[in-house]
C-alpha cells in the first residue's frame, strides 16, 4: 500500500504515539500504527470508520 496516503492526526503526541489513517484507498480506510509502518495494517469499510469516527465525536461533546 505504498501508493497510498497516510496521515496522522493533528491530536498526536510529539512522542509519536499514534495511528496514521489512509482513507479514499478502493479497499476502503486503512489504519496502521505511526510508530511501526511495516507491522501491517487494518482495513475498515468506509461506513463503518464514519459510525467510528461519530462516536468519538459524541464522546467528546460530554
Amino acid at each position: 500500500m505504498s501508493d497510498s496516503r497516510f496521515i496522522k492526526s493533528s491530536y498526536s503526541e510529539a512522542d509519536g504515539e499514534c495511528v496514521e489513517v489512509a482513507a479514499g484507498a478502493p479497499v476502503g480506510v486503512m489504519v496502521r500504527d505511526s510508530k511501526d509502518v511495516d507491522a501491517g495494517l487494518v482495513r475498515v469499510r468506509p461506513e463503518v470508520w464514519g459510525a467510528f469516527l461519530g462516536h468519538v465525536k459524541d464522546a467528546h461533546r460530554d
